[in-house]
């Protein structure tokens, strides 16, 4: 199970037919329920993770600085969770 992160619901994108594949994952940090929900993008290269704040993103809040989050210290838990996900 994961330390960090309570994953909320995964999924994985192909992205079109030449395009990366990426999952994305809902999550909230595992001991504060009262933390907002966030969704992270998580592409197969390693450093290659974006996390953001959905609440603001339903505002359409997307500036650097305002909904930005350090990927880095989410990909340890993120991509720990996507492989129990998948089976692995």
């Amino acid at each position: 199970m994961n330390e960090k992160i309570k994953v909320l619901k995964i999924a994985h994108h192909r992205n079109g037919t030449i395009g990366e594949p990426f999952h994305v994952v809902l999550f909230r940090h595992k001991f504060d329920i009262n933390d907002p929900v966030k969704v992270a993008v998580v592409f197969k290269a390693d450093y290659h993770v974006a996390v953001m704040d959905t609440a603001l993103l339903d505002k359409q809040v997307i500036e650097f600085g305002e909904n930005s989050w350090r990927g880095d210290q989410y990909e340890y838990a993120l991509r720990k969770a996507i492989k129990e996900w998948e089976g692995n």
